[in-house]
């Protein structure tokens, strides 16, 4: 139910009485109040504990009387009846989407309490065939699986107008549901309806999403008066023919392709419609929308190329619809070239109203009119001035952006596949009219991402213009990812991003700098920089130190040096990947005191780590593998770092014959509980020193091809769960079968590309099984 933003409501606490009178007002007006009701309204109040709560019946049956509201539409009823109990406290913990929309909310479990005492006469849950009073009961669930039908639905069936079922009742139930107006079926266990469907004459919601049924029978559209039609996540095969008859007809709900009705555009009266499907075959033509002006919500446009021309996708009058906030228009991805895209989407100009829009696959080589600002010269509003959201998906003809540095309301903008867009320049931020001002004053996440073309990003204001008249882009941006730009050169932070939170830039291998507007962005909590190859340095961090909480730098080969950390109280997370030219890490790493993960992989010109690093004694996880030059570990590091609980490492330098920096290792016996060894061609044996770890969990052994049997000492892993060994290729034993047997609470082995031992391992014939066959879990490849 969409309902629109509003002001936060926080009423002060009352007394119990005034809560006690708040609900006897509410639920019993003025008439007498029964004793025993009153004992059970003031408990309630009381336990309220002065929040002002009050109890209404949400009565869903034919109560939303337009005649009685001045013939507001039954759904804008509702919303209003909605926003009464929500300022009123029945509903609680409001969550809302990017358009302001009510997504999720939660009902008062007092609140609740009452609506069910207040409601149980008319209301069943059925469990099992427990025989009562009938009389009243209007509502009803069934989740009863015997094989009979429950005698109490047989006796209240001619009275319920609703029905909630998961087992299938139908064929062994030819009662009469005469007065029925909700039925809800779900379960795999119902796979047929019944023939005399039609004949609910009152029936107004129908649901058979996640079921097993696979046809409606013909008469289901007799149903004239159905109002709602869900068919999520069902077996339908096909809709049954007639469906425009079902003139009644205000939302439906489906997700395939084969199950929107023809003849759409004769249910005038519809206004949810989640999918439309252009398909000249059958007759489904765009135009048809045109007689839907009732539709609200969202809807998706599909295959949009089956569309003649202009003038066909005018007819569908998208401009009228006021009440649309989201719209995707979507042409198929496979197909050879472009038709008349440009002017079908010319056609297809929504209403102002819009919030979201999205526009897939759309070949024409620069977009419509409507998506950009006024023309020069014109004193026009932009024409979509209240988009929130825009996302414009693989527009690979597209030659430029449009300008939409002045939609005042955007917060979300997404870019991805415009493959010939070489530049990215003033006419993005500005439209050419008068004197520069503040560009996408609103936006807070911008995506930027397989632009295989763009070489240049620049916005071309002078920075004393931007002192001078307090010019400025991008005010409320908070996260920028810039992803699959080859042929970028240009810093993507060119200016103060003094709102930026997260910053993502990945595959840019142009890119040789990210520029000084790093540092000057205060609030940056995450920085990701991947697969940019050309990238030599990273400037200066010092502004970010007591922001930055995830540093994360990978595949970057050309990376020499990275700027101090130090100082940087707020770091949790530091990631350095495949840097094959960085030969230390910054400087400062033992300041940061908040650090959990340090995560240092393939850095092969890394020929120490400092001492200081035993300093972290906030490190969860610590993983230093393969940095080949590394040939000493300081070997207090390991045992300072009493809160470890992963510890990967090794893979250092081919020259050393033992395993250096694990002489303190024994110092993390109560803590560690994940460990990766990673050896190398010189290792003679596993280091002894792993033997006192008694809270290992989980142990992998990598690339340790001079060992040809595991030390008797394994045993000594009572709580080890999982045990992982890859590429030895000269290990051949297990150590001894008590040792094994040892290992009473080992619940998975693997063994991978380790020939000797696979082939030991064979079962029932292998030299090894005997010692292996109590593990529950085994998988040898």
């Amino acid at each position: 139910m969409g309902t629109h933003t509003e002001h936060k409501h926080h009423p002060k606490k009352l007394v119990d009485d005034e809560c006690w009178s708040i609900i006897k007002q509410k639920v019993f007006g003025s008439s007498l109040i029964p004793e025993e009701m009153e004992v059970i309204g003031k408990d309630i109040a009381k336990k309220c504990r002065g929040l002002p709560l009050v109890a209404r019946l949400w009565m869903a049956n034919g109560f939303l009387d337009p005649s009685k509201e001045g013939n507001m539409a039954m759904e804008d009823i509702g919303n209003m009846h909605f926003k009464a109990l929500l300022s009123n406290s029945l509903f609680q913990d409001v969550e809302r989407d990017a358009y302001g929309n009510i997504e999720v909310c939660k009902m008062h479990d007092l609140v609740h309490d009452l609506a069910v005492f207040v409601s149980k006469e008319e209301t069943k849950v059925l469990y099992n065939d427990s025989m009562v009073d009938t009389s009243c009961i209007r509502h009803m669930s069934v989740v009863f699986y015997g094989e009979s039908v429950p005698t109490i639905l047989e006796h209240a069936a001619h009275k319920l107008h609703s029905l909630f079922l998961n087992v299938d009742i139908f064929c062994r139930f030819p009662g009469n549901l005469k007065s029925l107006r909700t039925l809800k079926l779900t379960g795999v266990h119902i796979k047929k309806l019944p023939g005399s469907l039609g004949k609910l004459k009152h029936l107004r919601f129908f649901d058979i999403s996640a079921t097993n049924i696979t046809k409606l029978p013909e008469s289901f559209t007799q149903l004239y008066n159905l109002q709602t039609l869900r068919l999520l996540k069902c077996s339908l095969e096909h809709l049954p023919k007639g469906m425009r008859n079902l003139l009644s007809l205000r939302h439906i709900y489906f997700d395939l392709e084969k199950l929107m009705p023809v003849d759409i555009g004769r249910l005038t009266c519809l206004q949810t419609l989640p999918f439309f499907f252009v398909d000249m075959e059958k007759g489904c033509l765009v135009s048809e929308l045109g007689c839907l002006s009732q539709l609200r919500g969202k809807l998706k446009i599909c295959n949009l190329e089956d569309v003649k021309d202009n003038a066909e996708a005018s007819r569908a009058n998208m401009e009228a619809k006021t009440k649309l906030y989201k719209l995707k228009l979507k042409w198929s991805y496979k197909r050879e070239r472009p038709i008349n895209d440009k002017e079908v989407l010319e056609g297809l100009k929504p209403c102002s109203n819009l919030k979201g829009l999205t526009i897939v696959n759309y070949w024409g080589d620069d977009l419509p009119s409507w998506l950009s600002s006024s023309v020069h010269g014109s004193n026009l509003p932009f024409p979509l001035n209240n988009l929130v959201k825009l996302k414009l998906i693989n527009c690979r003809e597209c030659l430029n952006l449009p300008c939409l540095g002045q939609l005042c309301n955007l917060t979300v903008l997404e870019i991805d596949e415009m493959k010939k867009v070489k530049r990215i320049g003033r006419e993005f931020y500005f439209n050419g009219q008068g004197e520069a001002t503040t560009s996408f004053p609103a936006l807070r996440r911008f995506i930027l991402v397989e632009m295989e073309s763009l070489e240049e990003w620049v916005d071309d204001l002078d920075s004393v213009i931007i002192e001078r008249e307090g010019v400025a882009a991008f005010p409320c941006l908070e996260e920028l990812i810039v992803s699959g730009c080859p042929k970028l050169k240009s810093d993507p932070i060119q200016r103060k991003l003094l709102s930026l939170q997260v910053l993502q830039v990945s595959y840019c291998s142009e890119i040789s700098t990210l520029g000084d507007g790093l540092s000057a962005s205060s609030r940056l909590k995450e920085v990701h920089i991947q697969a940019c190859l050309n990238l030599g340095s990273i400037p200066t961090m010092e502004g970010l130190s007591t922001c930055l909480k995830e540093l994360r730098i990978c595949d970057c080969p050309n990376l020499r040096f990275m700027p101090s950390i130090q100082g940087f109280s707020s770091l949790t997370d530091l990631t350095i990947k495949d840097c094959e030219r960085l030969s230390c890490l910054p400087s400062g790493i033992e300041s940061c005191a908040s650090l959990g993960n340090l995560n240092i992989h393939n850095c092969p010109c890394l020929s120490f780590v400092p001492q200081d690093v035993g300093e972290l004694r906030s490190l969860i996880f610590l993983s230093i593998t393969s940095c080949q030059k590394l040939t000493c570990l300081p070997g207090e590091i390991l045992g300072c770092l009493t809160n470890l609980e992963t510890l990967h490492i090794g893979g250092f330098s081919e020259q050393l014959e033992e395993f250096e920096g694990l002489t303190s290792l024994h110092h993390l016996h109560a803590s560690l509980e994940y460990l990766e060894l990673y050896g190398w061609k010189n290792l003679k044996s596993i280091p002894s020193q792993l033997q006192h770890l008694a809270s290992l969990k989980s142990l992998e052994l990598w690339n340790f091809n001079g060992v040809k049997v595991l030390p008797e000492w394994l045993g000594n892993f009572s709580f080890l769960q999982r045990l992982q060994i890859w590429n030895c290729n000269n290990l051949m034993h297990f150590p001894s079968l008590d040792a094994m047997k040892r290992l009473s609470k080992l619940q998975r082995l693997e063994i991978n590309k380790c020939p000797h031992l696979k082939e030991n391992c064979t079962k029932e014939s292998g030299s090894e099984w005997p010692k292996i066959a109590h593990i529950p879990n085994i998988r040898i490849q």
